[in-house]
Parts: C-alpha cells; sequence; structure tokens
C-alpha cells in the first residue's frame, strides 16, 4: 500500500541510452546526482594505488587512519595537488611517519584545526 503523506518518486536516468528524450517532467535525474557524490574510501585507496603508486597498507592509513581515528587525507591531498603526482609515496611515509612522530601530542589539534595549506607549505 502506498504511503498516503508521500509523492511518489519519479527516477530518470540521462545516462542510458536512447532515453534522453523521454525525460518526464519533475523526474529526479540519477546522473546528475551521481556526479555530485564525494568519491567513497574504498574507490579512494584504489585510486591512490593504482594511480599514485601508495601501497595498500599506506593507502588504507592515509585514508582511513591507523587507529587513532586521524588520519592524513586534508594533508596528503593537498600535497599531491600542490606538487602534483611527482613523489606521492614519499609525501605519505613522512606524513604517516616523521610528520606523526614530531606533532605527536598535539596531532588532534592539528587535523582538527584544518591548516592544511599552512603546514604544507612549511613542508
Amino acid at each position: 500500500m502506498p504511503e498516503p503523506n508521500l509523492p511518489p518518486l519519479r527516477l530518470h536516468d540521462s545516462d542510458l541510452p536512447g532515453k534522453n528524450e523521454i525525460k518526464r517532467a519533475g523526474a529526479f535525474d540519477v546522473a546528475k546526482s551521481r556526479g555530485n557524490l564525494p568519491e567513497l574510501p574504498q574507490r579512494k585507496r584504489e585510486r591512490f594505488v593504482g594511480e599514485l603508486g601508495l601501497s595498500p597498507e599506506n593507502a588504507s592509513r592515509v585514508v582511513v587512519g591507523d587507529g587513532g581515528g586521524h588520519g592524513v587525507l586534508d594533508f596528503f591531498e593537498e600535497g599531491v595537488d600542490r606538487w602534483g603526482a611527482r613523489a606521492p609515496p614519499v609525501l605519505a611515509n613522512l606524513l604517516l611517519n616523521d610528520v606523526r612522530k614530531l606533532f605527536r601530542e598535539e596531532w588532534e589539534e592539528v587535523t582538527e584545526k584544518k591548516e592544511v595549506k599552512k603546514f604544507t607549505s612549511q613542508v
């Protein structure tokens, strides 16, 4: 039995071949929404391993952290954006090992403030 308080949901996928001309009025376009979704962690790990040459372990630690709940993803992505794909594995190792040791006590504050641009410009 349909819910009387909810209007029917009409979906339209403009990516489907031959269906572009059958766009219904008021329909929700699935293809447009798909483009607005953020990259999922699993896909991000796969991209870091495949395109940037990180080891699967380091890619996972960069994306989701290493148990402490505070990863280095923002720092890593800013560094890759700034310097390109010259040495992402070196950057990941630097962030995961050396930088975390330097900021042992302050690591939560550093990651919470999101001072990525300031930090990466100094490294």
